[in-house]
């Protein structure tokens, strides 16, 4: 039976969720996930977590927040006006992502918060910032690959 380690074709079913349960991300509807193992294509925790299981394991393990998206950052919670957002204000309502244009012209993702009528705040953390996460896998294939 074949381990996983570097250069293998490993297929996975998994489920992410969060310590209350929440499913973040899952192989269930779009099937399993398929890598190589060793490529970093996947997170190193995942990766790590799997190397040297079989075909048939199933685990979970705990990532922590500076692992998965980060710890809170309360720095990015800030009060844009009104103006900023032109026409497109009316529109706005809690809870909706924002994307706006940094000065170096790259577009960030900021959650709207509250709106008033003066302005939103918004949350420039990534809305899982904070939370510790749970992966649940199910190992469902290991193939050996020759890479040379």
């Amino acid at each position: 039976m074949s381990y996983i380690k570097d250069n293998c074709e490993v297929e996975i079913d998994f489920v992410l969720k969060t310590k209350d349960g929440e499913v973040v991300d899952s192989s269930e509807e779009e099937g399993p996930l398929k890598y190589i193992h060793g490529k970093k294509r996947i997170s190193p925790q995942l990766e790590e977590q799997l190397r040297g299981r079989q075909v048939g394991d199933s685990f979970s393990f705990k990532v922590k927040p500076k692992d998965a998206y980060g710890e809170r950052d309360e720095s990015l919670v800030q009060f844009a006006k009104k103006e900023v957002f032109g026409e497109s204000f009316a529109r706005i309502k809690n809870g909706m992502p924002i994307e706006i244009e940094m000065p170096d012209g790259e577009v960030a993702v900021a959650t709207a918060l509250e709106v008033k009528e003066d302005g939103i705040l918004l949350d420039g953390n990534h809305p899982l910032a904070g939370e510790s996460l749970i992966y649940e896998i199910k190992i469902l294939k290991v193939t050996d690959l020759d890479l040379n």
